[in-house]
Order: C-alpha cells, then sequence, then structure tokens
C-alpha cells in the first residue's frame, strides 16, 4: 500500500459525508484516499463535512492509505491544491 517511497499507484476520492464509502475506503487497497469536502457535498453540508475529518482519518487510513484533502490554497487563485491530512500512525490535520 503507501509503503512504496511516496509513489501513488491507486487512489479513490470520496464525499466525506457518505458513511458507507469512508467505512468501507480502507478494504479497496488503494495508496491514497481523497477525502472531498467541496465538490461532491451538498452545500448545507460543508460545515459539517469538515466536521468528520478526524474521525474519518483514522478510518481510512486503516488499511495502510494516506489521507488527503483538496484544498485551494488562496481565494480565487485559480489552482487546486491538495493536501497530505496523514499517514497510518500520524494524527496531522491542517491548520484552519
Amino acid at each position: 500500500m503507501a509503503d512504496h517511497l511516496g509513489v501513488h499507484r491507486s487512489g479513490l476520492t470520496m464525499p466525506v459525508v457518505t458513511p458507507r464509502f469512508i467505512d468501507n475506503a480502507w478494504r479497496r487497497g488503494c495508496d491514497f484516499i481523497n477525502m472531498d469536502l467541496e465538490d461532491s457535498v451538498p452545500q448545507h453540508l460543508k460545515g459539517y463535512a469538515r466536521t468528520l475529518i478526524k474521525d474519518a482519518i483514522a478510518t481510512v487510513t486503516k488499511g495502510g492509505a494516506e489521507a488527503f484533502t483538496p484544498h485551494q490554497p488562496r481565494p480565487y487563485s485559480g489552482r487546486l491544491g491538495r493536501h497530505r491530512l496523514a499517514g497510518p500512525g500520524q494524527g496531522q490535520l491542517p491548520e484552519s
């Protein structure tokens, strides 16, 4: 899984607000799990989605995958980035 020195061969992207996706993601054997907080999350659930990240990290990294979430570094920059949240045994969260 994520043991190949930073090489990500496979990954999944899913809305963090869909429990069945988060609960089963670690079983898929991916190198990274991208938990979406924006595009796939309805507007009225975006605030709630941010409260789910900490627990979701523990769940999706059970199988050895790294956890990511997309972010936009600066408003109107036109560039979307990806923020590494945590890997197995790590508890890193982005500063808010």
